[in-house]
């Protein structure tokens, strides 16, 4: 066969590049209008039910939720339904224990270039500012801190308490703070004393268990529906954006 000529290449290069896709599970017109999808997503929450009902029944007599939808095979079912869902896997069972998280930040001040406002990046705080924000867990133990919004050109003064807790050069101290104080496992009351109170506080997960779908969309991104018992949902999490879908709610990612 002769691949001499452009037109001829670019047919063998449009049959190799669509055959790639479709190995990768992709399919040229398969991407359904969000109104489809959501009618999808709704029937598969509505069928749902009987197996949240199972969950709730193994709580009741177990005490504490389940490891996995498995270990309620067969006492409590006879086997784990499909959600029905296309192009997705199994349900899949998280078991949280206390579940609790909360996220508490401090403003360090205006940054300088471009904003960055995006919700995905951060929903906390101006958006205009810098912050620290900081992850704690049922027990108020902080487990994650990061900062966000933060400016390339930030200046490495020395931690000082004093001037932090007056709101005083908090930008410019911020990235020294790891040097003075190890924030890892550092319960709030020790946090408070150094740093005085948050500028702010929001719950970012509150629930024992949760149940979800995770469905591939190309190489890096998934899908993501879930519910939770007490049906209270953030605004984002899982970086993404929340919908209510009946009783469970879907993440929208960018």
């Amino acid at each position: 066969m002769n691949f001499s000529t452009p037109a001829v290449a670019a047919t063998t290069l449009a049959i190799i590049v669509i055959g790639l896709f479709f190995m990768f599970g992709g399919d040229p017109g398969s991407e359904e209008p969000w109104s489809t999808r959501k009618t999808q997503l709704t029937q598969t929450a509505e069928n749902a039910q009987s197996l949240i009902d199972t969950v709730n029944q193994y709580i009741r007599f177990k005490g504490e939720p389940p490891d996995n939808l498995e270990s309620m095979v067969p006492d409590f079912m006879s086997e784990v339904p499909e959600p029905g869902l296309p192009g997705c896997g199994r349900f899949k069972f998280l078991n949280l224990g206390a579940g609790k998280l909360s996220v508490v930040w401090y403003d360090l001040g205006l940054r300088s270039g471009p904003q960055k406002s995006s919700r995905r990046l951060s929903v906390d705080g101006d958006p205009r500012h810098a912050i620290l924000a900081l992850t704690l867990n049922q027990n108020d133990i902080v487990i994650d801190a990061r900062f966000e919004r933060m400016p390339k050109n930030a200046g490495k003064l020395t931690f000082d308490s004093r001037q932090w807790k007056e709101r005083s050069n908090r930008l410019e101290m911020a990235l020294q703070l790891p040097d003075y104080m190890n924030l890892s496992k550092m319960p709030r009351t020790a946090l408070e004393e150094q740093m005085g109170p948050p500028d702010g506080t929001r719950i970012q997960r509150d629930t024992p268990w949760e149940l979800r779908v995770a469905c591939p969309q190309g190489f890096t991104k998934r899908e993501l529906f879930f519910y939770w018992p007490t049906e209270e949902y953030p605004e984002m999490i899982y970086g993404g954006d929340t919908e209510p879908v009946g009783r469970w709610v879907y993440v929208h990612k960018p």
